[in-house]
C-alpha cells in the first residue's frame, strides 16, 4: 500500500509539470468559504423531501472530459489513477443513514430517482440531507479503501415535485472544493471500516458557518387571493477538516454523538429577521437538523393571518427604521441571518479513529471548527381562486461573518491553538487574500 500512494504521488507531481504546456488557458484560482456553482469534489445537498407523496431527483454530472468516476483505474497522461466513484451519503432529520454508490463516465449526467430503486432511499422521516463526494473504489483495500480523493468534477441539481399539488422546485448542490497534499487524483481523507477518518492529506474548503435567507414572502393570505405557505430546511455538514488540523470529519461520516448513537444539536444560531419596513426581531433555532415552515421557527409574527408583519410600504403606515424609502406598497417581504454558534468536535481518539473504532471522544483535543451550513427556502402560492399552486425554491446565501484567517489556528508545527482574542473556535476568512490555491486542472474550458 505504501508503493501505491508513493507512485500516486509520483504521479502527481509528473501532472504538475506537464500541467503548463499541456493546459493553456487554466490557472490556479484561490478557493473561499464555500466557493459557488464550480465543479467539485464535494457536494452538500441540504434537502430532499419524500413526504407526502413528494419525490426528489438529483442530476448529478461529471464536468470532466477525461475523468473516469466508475470504479476502474484510469490514465491522465500515463499516469494512472486509481478506480473512483461517486459516493452519496443521504440523512433524515434524525441523522439515520443510508448510502448509495454512483458511476459516471467522463461528461456523463445521471438521474437518481430517491421513490425508485435502485436509487431509493428508505429512511423513516422521508426528508433530510445529503453529502456527496468522490471516493476511491472499496475494493483497492487497505489505506486506499474508502479514501476521499482531489477530483473536482461534481455538479449537482435538486429537483422537487409534488404531484399531488402540481409543483415541481429545483436548486443547485452547494459544491465544497478538496484539495489534497499529492495534487490531482491525490487522497484527501483515508477512513475506517466505519466512516470515521483515519487520517488526513488534505482537506475540503468549509460551507459558510453564517448564511441568510436573501427574501422571503410572509406566510398566511391576509386580503390576497394567494396563501403562502414555507419549508426551511438547514444541515450543518461535517467541517471537511477545513483547517487542516487533521483531526477534522469527513464528509458523510456519522453526525449522532459517538458511542451512544445519540442525536446531537448540529446548528445553533441566533436569528436576526427583518420586516419589510426594517424592523429586527430575534429568533434562536437549536436543533440537529432544522426543517418546517418559518412560523414554527419565527412563531406566528411572520404568518401575515397572525402576526403583526410590518409591510414594505412607502406610506406612513410603514412603521420601522426608515419607513419612507420602500418602494413597493403593501408586499409582505422579509429577509433573515443568522451564524452557527455550534462547533464541529475534534476526533483525537485513537479507538475511534482506529479500524472499526466508533467510541471515545475527546472533545478537549484539538480546537473546534466553526461548522458550516447548508440550506434552502421553499415557498408555494396557493391561488383561492382556481386552486393552482406555484412554487420556488432558494438556496441560503453565505455571509463572510468569520474574520480570523486559519493560519492563526495552528502553530509553525500544525499543532491547533487558539487565536489571541478569538471566541476560541477556528474560522474562516474569506476575504484576507491568502485562500488556498486549488488546480481546476481536471475540468477543461
Amino acid at each position: 500500500m505504501k508503493d501505491m500512494k508513493t507512485a500516486l504521488l509520483r504521479g502527481m507531481l509528473g501532472l504538475v509539470a506537464l500541467a503548463v504546456p499541456l493546459c493553456i488557458g487554466l490557472t490556479e484560482r484561490p478557493a473561499s468559504a464555500n466557493t459557488e456553482l464550480v465543479p467539485a469534489a464535494r457536494l452538500g445537498v441540504p434537502y430532499w423531501d419524500l413526504r407526502d407523496g413528494k419525490t426528489t431527483f438529483f442530476l448529478l454530472t461529471n464536468a470532466s472530459d477525461f475523468v473516469d468516476l466508475q470504479d476502474t483505474p484510469f490514465s491522465i497522461f500515463g499516469f494512472q489513477i486509481p478506480g473512483p466513484s461517486v459516493h452519496v451519503q443521504f440523512y433524515d432529520k434524525t441523522c439515520a443513514k443510508q448510502n448509495r454508490k454512483v458511476k459516471l463516465s467522463p461528461l456523463d449526467i445521471d438521474q437518481l430517482d430517491l421513490s425508485v430503486s435502485p436509487t431509493s432511499v428508505s429512511l423513516p422521516s422521508k426528508v433530510g440531507f445529503a453529502d456527496i463526494d468522490v471516493r476511491f473504489s472499496e475494493s483497492l483495500g487497505g489505506e486506499l479503501s474508502r479514501a476521499g480523493v482531489q477530483l473536482n468534477v461534481l455538479m449537482g441539481t435538486v429537483i422537487i415535485v409534488d404531484p399531488a399539488n402540481d409543483w415541481v422546485a429545483a436548486y443547485p448542490a452547494a459544491s465544497n472544493l478538496g484539495s489534497s497534499a499529492e495534487g490531482i487524483g491525490g487522497p484527501i481523507v483515508f477512513r475506517n471500516s466505519s466512516g470515521y477518518p483515519l487520517d488526513w492529506n488534505g482537506r475540503y474548503e468549509p460551507f459558510p458557518d453564517a448564511v441568510a435567507i436573501p427574501g422571503f414572502f410572509a406566510e398566511g393570505k391576509a386580503s390576497t387571493p394567494y396563501t403562502i405557505d414555507s419549508i426551511l430546511a438547514i444541515a450543518g455538514l461535517p467541517d471537511g477538516n477545513w483547517d487542516g488540523s487533521n483531526y477534522g470529519e469527513a464528509p458523510g461520516q456519522e453526525l449522532l454523538t459517538p458511542g451512544s448513537l445519540t442525536a446531537r444539536t448540529l446548528i445553533s444560531t441566533h436569528g436576526h429577521w427583518y420586516d419589510g419596513c426594517e424592523n429586527e426581531f430575534s429568533y434562536d433555532i437549536d436543533t440537529h437538523y432544522a426543517i418546517g415552515n418559518l412560523e414554527s421557527f419565527m412563531g406566528t409574527l411572520v404568518n401575515r393571518d397572525k402576526g403583526p408583519w410590518h409591510l414594505a410600504d412607502p406610506a406612513s403606515t410603514c412603521i420601522g427604521t426608515a419607513p419612507l424609502v420602500d418602494e413597493v406598497n403593501g408586499a409582505y417581504v422579509g429577509w433573515a441571518k443568522m451564524q452557527n454558534t455550534m462547533t464541529s468536535t475534534s476526533y483525537c481518539d485513537t479507538d475511534l479513529r482506529g479500524s472499526g473504532g466508533t467510541g471515545g471522544l475527546t472533545p478537549s483535543c484539538g480546537i473546534n471548527r466553526a461548522r458550516g451550513l447548508v440550506g434552502t427556502n421553499l415557498q408555494t402560492a396557493l391561488n383561492s381562486a382556481n386552486g393552482n399552486v406555484s412554487a420556488d425554491i432558494t438556496r441560503l446565501w453565505g455571509l463572510p461573518l468569520t474574520i480570523e484567517w486559519q493560519d492563526e489556528c495552528t502553530d509553525s508545527e500544525g499543532n491547533p491553538l487558539r487565536p489571541t482574542g478569538s471566541d476560541g473556535n477556528c474560522h474562516y476568512n474569506m476575504s484576507n487574500g491568502k485562500g488556498e490555491t486549488v488546480e481546476f486542472f481536471e475540468v477543461t474550458p
